[in-house]
């Protein structure tokens, strides 16, 4: 390894360990908002390899967040999982997405994950979409929280944008470690 890549591991080290503590606070600091929220699990358990749409939401009233549990195996450096919500509007909201610029593993599990669904202002669920390229999802089961959230759009950009952040810098990170510059 040359002067170059010691250098960029010094760097990318201590930055991978600050991604995980923010992702860790930012899950910390939703849970705790969390808790005074009326919560209803939806089992799915089904295992998935390619694009579906499931309607689980049958009898489901207005929802202000919706989270996601279940395990994912990504099998090439092109795999993709995606689980979107799809409203009655047909609006769409990303609950979770997986691929290997963004993930530490290939296979692993998740529990009371959200991308765009953790602030959601009393939308009436539809459906969930499934995207999959060369990867299994097992899909465990989808939280929702039914009680009001004030101010739902707001925080809602906020946590998206936190997202996202997380999502780039993990990005910035792997293009650094795989040398893709």
């Amino acid at each position: 390894m040359g002067a170059k890549g010691i250098f960029v591991s010094s760097i990318l080290s201590p930055m991978k360990t600050i991604i995980r503590i923010l992702g860790s606070l930012l899950t910390g600091f939703f849970f705790l908002l969390d808790s005074s929220l009326t919560a209803q699990e939806i089992s799915i358990n089904q295992s998935f390899t390619s694009d579906t749409v499931i309607m689980p939401f049958g009898g489901v009233g207005p929802v202000y967040s919706v989270k996601f549990s279940g395990s994912v195996a990504l099998h090439s450096d092109s795999s993709l999982v995606r689980v979107v919500l799809n409203d009655n509007n047909d609006n769409h909201y990303l609950i979770y997405e997986a691929y290997p610029m963004i993930t530490d593993d290939t296979a692993f599990s998740v529990a009371g994950v959200c991308d765009e669904t953790f602030f959601l202002d009393g939308i009436q669920p539809a459906s969930v979409r499934i995207d999959i390229i060369n990867s299994k999802l097992v899909f465990g089961s989808l939280n929702l929280d039914t009680g009001y959230i004030a101010h739902a759009s707001e925080l809602q950009a906020q946590a998206k944008w936190t997202n996202d952040s997380l999502k780039i810098n993990m990005i910035n990170h792997r293009i650094q470690e795989e040398e893709m510059f």
